[in-house]
């Protein structure tokens, strides 16, 4: 299925060693003893649950006939081509998946591989903490007078690639896509989009900055944990880095260095576990980093209080 757009036909020694580690477990037990455990099985494309089958129940595909992937794919999916625009301004015929088929059956095949626990059924076994209030809290950010000079000369900008002729339009195509990266950027700090301006006091780093200290000077007696989000963190020019500065700021105010820690900083498995067990016990009470490194695989829920994430919202009309 080579031409059809979307599939992943990536492979990696990592996935190749995965799935002789699950052969070897499987000989020895009877096809037994391999389990896998995911919040997403099939949340982006229709090789996710062939993939997971692949490793733990290699049995139920060639029960169902499926064992080669084009199998399954034209077994439970039809695909279909339509005309899209390429990144030139170009059209040409795309074949993707637009449908399941023989539902049931493909139903039958995953309920005989797999055990679904929605939440609900998780909350008997050990609870799920509460939101305070019920719902997450949004912190809005008045714009500075700077932010607004600046995302006015983002949007004159697009203004005059708006009015570009059609082949111009074409040759500059990046320009909205940048345009909308530096407005995330000035959102969240204008020195993300240009070190060398001013700190300003009413920035979302400055806000997060003081809701951080309070949190963690209001539960000093439980050492409660939190973890900061933003998946813009360091300007171009690599002279600003949002984590490093809010950490510098949390340590004038008292916020002893140890405390404070940026996941990008450990490299390892190994070296990621030790910094997990620190926030669980209470050593380390503010880690940030990406949604990337930060959100998935990270056990730090035994004294997390709060998670802050740095807004993606637009910033401007038409960004």
């Amino acid at each position: 299925m080579d031409n059809v757009k979307g599939l992943d036909r990536g492979s990696s020694q990592r996935s190749f060693q995965m799935l002789m580690k699950a052969r070897l477990v499987q000989a020895k037990t009877g096809g037994k003893n391999v389990v896998m455990a995911t919040g997403t099985p099939i949340s982006n494309t229709l090789t996710e649950m062939w993939t997971m089958f692949r490793y733990t129940r290699p049995d139920l595909l060639r029960e169902f006939g499926v064992e080669q992937f084009d199998d399954f794919a034209t077994t439970f999916a039809t695909t279909s081509v339509s005309q899209e625009e390429t990144a030139t301004g170009e059209w040409k015929d795309v074949e993707r998946f637009n449908k399941y088929v023989n539902g049931p059956e493909l139903l039958t095949l995953w309920r005989s591989g797999a055990d679904v626990a929605i939440t609900e059924d998780l909350t008997g076994i050990k609870g799920l903490p509460k939101l305070k209030g019920g719902k997450i809290q949004e912190v809005s950010v008045e714009r500075s007078e700077a932010l607004s000079n600046y995302i006015e000369a983002l949007r004159q900008e697009r203004l005059a690639w708006d009015a570009l002729p059609g082949a111009e339009k074409r040759e500059q195509s990046h320009v909205p896509l940048t345009i909308y990266g530096r407005a995330k950027q000035a959102a969240i700090d204008l020195r993300l989009v240009d070190s060398t301006l001013a700190d300003e006091p009413g920035s979302k780093a400055n806000t997060a900055v003081q809701n951080i200290f309070e949190r963690w000077q209001e539960h000093q007696d439980t050492k409660a944990a939190q973890i900061v989000f933003s998946n813009t963190f360091q300007s171009k020019d690599k002279k600003f880095n949002l984590f490093r500065d809010i950490r510098d700021k949390l340590v004038e105010r008292g916020i002893p260095e140890q405390e404070i820690a940026v996941i990008h900083d450990y490299k390892t498995d190994e070296a990621r576990k030790k910094l997990f067990d620190a926030v669980n016990r209470g050593d380390v009470r503010v880690l940030m980093g990406t949604t990337e490194k930060l959100g998935v695989g990270v056990n730090v829920q035994e004294r997390l209080l709060t998670a802050h994430h740095f807004g993606r919202a637009a910033t401007a009309h038409g960004f």
